[in-house]
């Protein structure tokens, strides 16, 4: 890792001398920092679809740090399907897998020379997908049939 000069000398085949030409290197492999915090569908608790959407709510602390960000469901940089470039707090799609319950989403980022961040940063949000169950009787003051002013209702959901 560091910046290196690097000089190009080059000769013709009958020893005429090219102009020299000389350019700075930079060698990187420091992985990005992962201190972002990111929010599936602006932060809400529940969704009822796999189709949500993932946006970077904080600036990077380094400059030049975040080039492609890329989302798994698991903690591992590898699984990610897809890089996308990386737009601070802009919605970026992505799909969770099928199954109700809550989904963890992570993110990781890569940088230009191609280093990605060792642990992603995380949300979570609850895929329920099932719809509501309709009550199935009405009951009132004890299950008498009617109602008048002042009774009391009750529902019975299944």
């Amino acid at each position: 890792a560091g910046s290196y000069a690097v000089t190009v000398d080059v000769d013709d085949a009958v020893g005429n001398d090219a102009t020299q030409v000389t350019a700075t290197v930079i060698i990187d492999t420091t992985v990005p920092a992962n201190d972002g915090v990111i929010s599936i569908n602006d932060a809400a608790p529940l969704t009822n679809t796999t189709a949500v959407n993932i946006k970077v709510t904080t600036a990077p602390t380094e400059a030049n740090t975040r080039y492609k960000v890329g989302f798994s469901e698991t903690n591992d940089s590898a699984t990610v399907a897809t890089w996308n470039n990386y737009v601070f707090n802009t919605n970026i799609p992505f799909t969770l897998s099928t199954g109700d319950g809550v989904k963890t989403v992570y993110a990781f980022f890569k940088d230009k020379a191609g280093n990605v961040s060792t642990a992603g940063v995380s949300d979570t949000i609850t895929l329920d997908t099932d719809a509501p169950a309709l009550f199935t009787g009405v009951a009132a003051d004890g299950g008498a049939p009617g109602l008048d002013t002042g009774d009391t209702l009750a529902l019975t959901f299944d």
